[in-house]
């Protein structure tokens, strides 16, 4: 009978001491972001701000990017070779080890010209390489912005309309692209919800030498609040040999508001 009992105080008192490690132990949501794209050369931010911990004594963050070894829960870091990485980022709790990963393609040239907007004609004002559009719209303003808040560097550029019937655009043109895969990808940014349609998008228009269609021109959709965040997009898509001439159009359509644009590439895939 007593070596029952025993047996019942003992098992209650590792029900409690499980019940109590159970509740004191922090909830952690350790969130890396997102698989994402770059170019060999260009800075990127890995942020683990989106993690979520619970009450703890202490708190510790690294990333483990290609064999090194960088503290912080945000940090800056440029890739120097092509190829596919994965990214490790460790959040310790109270000295337990949580950990999240993530991809990223890091290809050898951006296609696109000043993709960062980096450089300005001093005459005109307008990012090298880049084109405004505007077709049939009232009310546009082209924007070039020189702010802390851009996402890489510190240009970028956007597009605002107040009074819409058609489009605005910053475009840019490639010729004779090989044949084979690419990827359009980038950054953008709404700090406001755009009015009307959903029409924030990069419009792809793929044609021949005598200017004729080789596909349906295609729009890549992007979300319409990003709630003044910058937000990562990337699309594939595909040259085949009959293309000459192919448009890229980053647009606001058919809506009323403002968006902007940073970090812009167009790369070929393996």
């Amino acid at each position: 009978m007593k070596r029952a009992l025993h047996l019942l105080i003992l098992w209650m008192l590792v029900l409690v001491f499980v019940g109590c490690t159970l509740v004191s132990r922090p909830q952690v949501k350790v969130d890396a972001g997102h698989d994402f794209s770059t170019i060999v050369g260009r800075e990127v931010l890995f942020d683990g701000t989106k993690s979520v911990v619970g009450q703890a004594k202490s708190l510790k963050y690294h990333w483990e990017i290609n064999g090194e070894t960088l503290v912080g829960q945000q940090v800056s870091y440029v890739f120097t070779e092509p190829g596919e990485y994965q990214v490790q980022f460790v959040l310790t709790v109270d000295g337990v080890e949580f950990t999240d990963k993530i991809r990223v393609f890091v290809a050898d040239t951006n296609l696109l010209n000043n993709g960062d907007f980096s450089q300005i004609n001093p005459d005109t004002g307008i990012p090298v390489g880049w084109e405004p559009q505007a077709f049939s719209t009232e009310g546009e303003a082209f924007v070039v912005r020189d702010a802390d808040d851009a996402y890489i560097g510190r240009n970028y550029v956007g597009i605002t309309v107040t009074k819409t019937q058609d489009r605005a655009q910053w475009s840019q043109r490639k010729d004779n692209l090989e044949p084979g895969m690419y990827r359009v990808a980038g950054r953008y940014r709404i700090d406001t919800p755009i009015a009307q349609q959903n029409r924030v998008h990069v419009r792809l228009l793929r044609v021949t030498k005598e200017w004729e269609k080789i596909f349906p021109d295609t729009y890549f959709y992007l979300q319409q609040d990003t709630g003044g965040e910058w937000f990562y997009f990337e699309q594939d898509f595909e040259i085949t040999e009959e293309v000459e001439v192919t448009f890229l159009e980053f647009q606001l359509f058919h809506a009323i508001g403002t968006v902007y644009y940073d970090d812009l590439m167009l790369m070929k895939l393996p």
